[in-house]
């Protein structure tokens, strides 16, 4: 028999499981850079040889910061009606949530504030490739030369690429409590688990460089001409043909080097005592069960040796905080003995049950041993 105790201010399915409330501040990713168009091909048809240059993409947008918002938990009467109040509130939107709920209905509370991501980087337009220079004419009797060839064109720059954009900070959230209510904290999600609710956002990808375009090849000269002259005995007359053009000049692709952009930063989360101004912390208290007294009527040393029908009495019940701040201190804090696997594990009534008595000081890394016994039977 495995049996398991629990504390009545460390137990979040001691609240609603039904009722719910789930606020996003979670910061926008950033949009993405526009890649830049690429250059057009130069033309020797229209004596327009060189290329066009690529053009550079647009700057992506930083992810947006999440959101800060305060979380208020409070109990008030209402009609003689003991209440919670549950109260969101931001800066930019200021009171987003404020309700009231009944004890038998207080609800959990999830807050995420995480970073948008960054945009990713756009890419340069790639530059054009310059025409090809046009070929020569070749020469022609009885004495024209041939031309030269025409030059290639130049191919367009590559366009630039941007860096990724940055991812956006995770949020701050605070969650305010007076020091009486202090076992609601146990119904917001962040005071108990942080993953994925308070992350920066991911950095953008960079983008990439246009790359610059080919040089147009140079144009052919013109071809020579040999030609036979003269009266009688007739003599060979070379007629000179063009030279070569000059070939175009690469494109340039911009040197420098492209970065993805930073993550943001983890947000960061504090309780604050409203009525101890003094008193903030970093995380809840958190009670784990160290050492206790085990009396029954077979001899056994842990309870998995008790036999059926057996009376078992826990007494001196030695518990250690290993949160980060003080346990509540104003209100008793009773213990309970629960069996997922054998529900016929029964609790019988004591004069006293066991509890840490109101006034008990337990701060983060200390200790503290119940008052009061548990009894339960195995039927």
């Amino acid at each position: 028999m495995s049996v398991r105790l629990e504390n009545d201010v460390s137990r979040p399915e001691q609240f609603s499981k039904t009722n719910k409330i789930a606020l996003r501040g979670d910061g926008e990713d950033g949009k993405d850079g526009v890649n830049g168009p690429a250059g057009e091909d130069g033309s020797a048809s229209d004596d327009n040889i060189h290329a066009k240059d690529g053009q550079s993409g647009t700057e992506p947008e930083k992810g947006q910061d999440g959101e800060d918002v305060t979380l208020t938990l409070e109990t008030v009467s209402k009609s003689a009606q003991k209440m919670i109040l549950v109260r969101a509130t931001t800066p930019n939107r200021g009171v987003i949530w404020d309700e009231m709920y009944s004890m038998d209905a207080v609800p959990t509370v999830r807050w995420s504030s995480n970073g948008g991501d960054g945009g990713e980087g756009s890419s340069g337009g790639n530059g054009g490739n310059g025409a090809n220079g046009i070929d020569g004419s070749d020469a022609m009797p009885p004495d024209i030369e041939g031309s030269d060839g025409g030059p290639g064109g130049n191919g367009g720059k590559g366009g630039a690429g941007t860096n990724g954009a940055d991812g956006g900070n995770g949020g701050h959230i605070t969650v305010q409590v007076k020091e009486k209510d202090l076992y609601l904290l146990m119904t917001v999600d962040p005071c108990r688990v942080r993953q994925n609710l308070l992350l920066g956002g991911h950095g953008g990808k960079a983008g990439e460089h246009g790359t610059g375009g080919k040089a147009g090849n140079a144009g052919n000269g013109g071809k020579p001409l040999t030609i036979l002259v003269g009266e009688g005995k007739k003599k060979k007359l070379t007629i000179s043909g063009g030279n070569e053009g000059n070939r175009g000049a690469d494109g340039v692709t911009p040197p420098w080097d492209l970065h993805n952009g930073a993550d943001g930063r983890i947000g960061s989360f504090k309780i604050e005592v409203v009525d101890k101004p003094d008193e903030s912390y970093p995380g809840i208290y958190d009670i784990s069960f160290e050492n206790l007294h085990l009396e029954g009527t077979s001899p056994m040393a842990n309870p998995s040796d008790c036999e059926f029908g057996d009376i078992i009495s826990i007494r001196n019940i030695k518990i250690k905080n290993k949160g980060q701040m003080p346990i509540p201190k104003n209100q008793e804090i009773h213990f309970s003995i629960k069996d997922d696997e054998h529900p016929n594990v029964n609790p019988l009534i004591a004069r006293k049950d066991a509890f840490l008595p109101s006034g008990t000081i337990c701060g983060e890394g200390e200790s503290a041993v119940s008052e009061g016994e548990l009894r339960f039977f195995s039927g």
